[in-house]
């Protein structure tokens, strides 16, 4: 009998240790989920799009609860289905708080073709195409296709009289004296229309004329006579970023010389892509002088160390 009543006592001694460590498990994880519940979200590294609409693109996932287990176990999300994006990644940054890293796509320039704008990268790669009518027309572009800062809708320049005044990277100017960009293309290729929720902030993401092509493949290079020129164009991308002068177009000629247009009435020959950081410091300098100027700053024959150029005014 009293054995009996011995094991009774063990069972129930068990049966309360089981009890009591459930209990105390399921204490513990809703203590965790609680105190290290999401609660704020920091977005960083967003350009094209807003820090909100970065969390709507998260919001869904399964594992947006909880701190510690979101950066432990799912700490990177590839986002590329989503335009201009790669991933982004979830660091911690307190018991309740994560930081969202956005990784984009680094975009360079875009190219006109067929009702679209087709975005590329530094090497040439084809990002998205969108339809220009999702965009805002570009400002100084009059019905007949040709642009206010002389240049017509394929970025080719138009003849006009000129008049000469010397310009210095001092910001001075003293009276003095003195291509064709054609876009060529048959067929679309694989092109992808951008359809999405999320609308991209592209504005500061320059037109680039006078490059000749058949087609455009998503994902692909851009089919160009000359791949050379995406080196230059992410050779200008660095440059017109640190000293925030992103220009309106950047255009190439016949002879791959380059000519950037600003304040739709600005075009700064620059030539070859010789000496550019040294002309970029030099534009940098000057081009705050040329705003309500029209006309063209002549950079073609930099030499080391020049300082003064000649702008001729449009007449």
């Amino acid at each position: 009998m009293r054995q009996k009543k011995n094991r009774k006592k063990k069972k129930n001694r068990k049966i309360r240790i089981l009890t009591g460590v459930v209990l105390g498990v399921g204490l513990a994880g809703a203590l965790f989920f609680n105190v290290f519940k999401i609660r704020n979200i920091q977005v960083a590294g967003n350009t094209r799009y807003t820090k909100d609409e970065i969390k709507e693109m998260v919001a869904d996932d399964k594992w947006m609860k909880n701190t510690v287990l979101l950066t432990t176990f799912h700490s990177k999300v590839d986002m590329s289905d989503i335009p201009f994006m790669n991933s982004v990644e979830f660091t911690f940054v307190s018991y309740d708080t994560i930081c969202i890293q956005v990784n984009e796509k680094k975009v360079v320039g875009y190219v006109e073709y067929e009702g679209q704008k087709v975005y590329f990268d530094k090497n040439g790669i084809v990002l998205e195409c969108v339809d220009e009518e999702q965009e805002t027309p570009a400002e100084g572009e009059s019905s007949d296709g040709t642009a206010s800062d002389g240049t017509s809708a394929d970025g080719s320049l138009t003849s006009e009289p000129l008049a000469s005044e010397s310009v210095s990277s001092d910001g001075t100017a003293s009276e003095s004296s003195t291509s064709d960009g054609a876009l060529s293309a048959d067929t679309i290729k694989s092109a992808r229309v951008t359809t999405t929720d999320f609308q991209p902030t592209l504005s500061d993401v320059p037109l680039v004329t006078g490059l000749t092509f058949d087609y455009v493949t998503v994902n692909e290079q851009l089919p160009v006579e000359k791949p050379a020129v995406f080196r230059t164009m992410l050779a200008l991308t660095r440059m017109t970023e640190k000293y925030n002068i992103t220009p309106d177009s950047v255009e190439f000629n016949e002879n791959s010389e380059i000519i950037l247009h600003y304040y739709d009435t600005v075009r700064i020959l620059l030539g070859t892509d010789t000496a550019l950081e040294e002309k970029m410091t030099r534009v940098a300098a000057i081009l705050p002088s040329l705003s309500g100027l029209s006309g063209e700053l002549n950079m073609e024959d930099y030499k080391d160390g020049d300082s003064s150029f000649v702008f001729s005014k449009d007449v």
